[in-house]
């Protein structure tokens, strides 16, 4: 007697996608105007403190995962002469 196999069972897609980003910056400082090397204008540079966070979501599951980390950046602005 030959007995059928069994069906095969659903598999669960365990992936996940990126559903938000927020940055909260809770300092920014103005230090100054700043010349680099072989430049002719000079910059202002602006110096940012922020907490990122970013959420991915399985939505076949329901699942999620949040990951929150501190960040810095640094912007270099030009300053033109008059």
């Amino acid at each position: 007697m030959i007995t059928p196999a069994p069906a095969p069972m659903a598999q669960i897609d365990s992936s996940f996608v990126p559903s938000a980003l927020t940055q909260v910056v809770y300092e920014r400082r103005d230090e100054g105007l700043h010349f680099t090397e072989g430049a002719d204008e000079p910059v202002r540079r602006v110096r940012s403190r922020k907490r990122e966070t970013m959420q991915w979501n399985n939505p076949q599951t329901g699942a999620s995962l949040r990951v929150s980390y501190p960040a810095e950046e640094v912007t270099l602005i030009p300053v033109v002469g008059q």
